[in-house]
């Protein structure tokens, strides 16, 4: 397929730059920020730290999926004045706030039972561990009410304020326990009260944005017949955010109560690692979930068949490189050892993050048709197969059987939601052809590793030869579409 077949959505492509540069950014304070939490509170508070933010994304649940709700009903008002827009904000806000306190008194005692009988851990982090499960718990209502108003900023278009916020929430987040725990203490209690200080700040960003991105009276109103339209739509997506931390995430848990904090950690870095090039994804995803939500049936069908077919193109070459680079990356970034006992994670990880990429481009797809019920029959289908799978492979491998169930899983995700979705159709050869050159480097560099003259020959060819096939396929299409009109000649 040539670049022609971008120019379906090229009206996009700005909305995606910006998501992409949000999601660049994220990296860059992710990859400034790790070693120094490990330097400053160690491996074991950084595992039960990664434990914690897990339970917490597991909790977000309670936004019942109304800020996703509040985002399709908003996109499908385009040609309505603010006023309709301005209720569902006020609707969407009340329902999750209210759900908001709910879930973080439920959090509290979820956190103390799981990281009580669960997590193996030094007796001298237990004190620390029961001090800062309140700060998380009460980190839960911004948090919560934030997605609400993301909602808003999403559904509205405005994908540079969205952007702009989202970076500025996470450096917060990132810096601010940082710097807690260099100017004050290291202990988990000071660190997570940064972190509700933080989530707390950001939440007041997202008021202002919000506020920017609609015009009129923002005076506190309730419409009951809003507010349930966004429950019907949000029900299913609530549904759906239930089972997604037990499809990713629960293997942190299972490497915990099998091995301990410390293996969680050696699982946790590379996860975290590789996991921003979904974001490439996410970032197009994002920028369509509007179009889906408000276009007819046949331009969304055609939308997400090019958008499926570009983020193959996209994604593909990056993670060969990512394949090749993460060791010695690793390696300099935090040890030599580390990276020793991290590798084998991480090319696991990559090939499932390839299949993760086009799998949320079919999500995605399937909730802004109003079809989020498909997704949580396909999750429920995946879900006793995975958790009998991860509890085994990680029983007999340890971090790297955890890492090979959870990429299993998101091929078969892929496989499945894209079937459902219908956008699998047309680009199916030019896919797997992508998911092959991606696993290739993978084993790759994973064999070759100690043979440096082998690994760098190996990591240039399968480069190039990836580079080479996006760019037949339409990468140059998309590059030249991103570029101002002049530089096109």
């Amino acid at each position: 397929m040539e670049g022609a077949a971008f120019d379906r959505f090229v009206s996009t492509k700005k909305h995606t730059f910006y998501n992409f540069v949000g999601s660049a950014v994220s990296l860059g304070i992710l990859l400034i920020s790790v070693p120094w939490y490990l330097q400053l509170i160690g491996m074991e508070r950084y595992g039960i730290l990664s434990i914690l933010w897990l339970l917490f994304g597991y909790f977000g649940f309670f936004d019942f999926g109304i800020g996703r709700a509040i985002a399709h009903k908003i996109a499908g008002l385009s040609a309505d004045g603010d006023d309709k827009k301005i209720d569902v904000l006020w609707a969407g806000l009340f329902v999750n706030l209210f759900l908001a306190v709910i879930g973080a008194f439920f959090l509290y005692f979820a956190l103390g039972y799981v990281l009580t009988y669960w997590v193996n851990m030094d007796s001298s982090l237990r004190e620390e561990v029961r001090a800062s499960v309140l700060w998380v718990s009460l980190s839960l209502i911004p948090s919560i009410g934030s997605s609400a108003l993301h909602g808003v900023v999403l559904g509205r278009k405005k994908f540079l304020l969205l952007n702009t916020v989202d970076v500025a929430g996470k450096l917060l987040l990132q810096f601010l326990p940082l710097a807690t725990a260099y100017f004050f203490s290291p202990d988990l209690e000071s660190v997570t009260q940064a972190v509700f200080v933080a989530r707390l700040l950001a939440f007041l960003f997202w008021v202002m944005a919000s506020r920017k991105a609609l015009h009129g009276s923002m005076l506190p109103r309730w419409k009951p017949d809003v507010a349930s339209t966004l429950w019907k739509y949000g029900s299913w997506i609530t549904l759906g955010m239930l089972l997604a931390p037990l499809l990713s995430g629960v293997e942190r848990l299972v490497i915990g109560y099998l091995r301990d904090a410390s293996f969680v950690a050696l699982y946790a870095v590379p996860f975290s690692l590789v996991a921003p090039v979904a974001l490439l994804s996410a970032s197009l995803s994002n920028a369509l979930f509007p179009r889906f939500a408000a276009e007819g049936k046949h331009d969304v069908q055609q939308l997400a068949m090019n958008a499926a077919l570009a983020v193959a193109i996209l994604v593909t070459p990056i993670l060969v490189v990512v394949a090749f680079l993460v060791y010695p990356f690793t390696a300099i970034w935090i040890d030599a050892e580390f990276a020793r006992n991290t590798v084998g994670v991480a090319q696991l990880l990559i090939v499932g993050f390839w299949a993760n990429s086009l799998a949320k481009v079919f999500h995605t797809k399937l909730q802004g048709e109003g079809r989020p019920k498909v997704i949580v029959w396909v999750h429920l289908t995946e879900l006793i197969p995975f958790l009998v799978v991860l509890y085994l492979m990680t029983s007999y491998w340890g971090i790297l059987g955890a890492a090979a169930a959870w990429s299993i899983r998101s091929v078969a995700d892929m496989l499945l939601l894209g079937n459902k979705s219908g956008a699998w159709v047309l680009p199916r050869g030019y896919i797997l052809t992508g998911f092959g050159l991606v696993t290739t480097a993978a084993a790759a560099s994973s064999i070759l590793v100690f043979d440096v003259a082998l690994f760098v020959v190996a990591g240039v060819f399968l480069f190039l030869t990836s580079l080479l096939w996006s760019w037949r396929l339409g990468l140059k299409g998309y590059v030249l579409s991103l570029m101002p009109r002049a530089w096109r000649k």
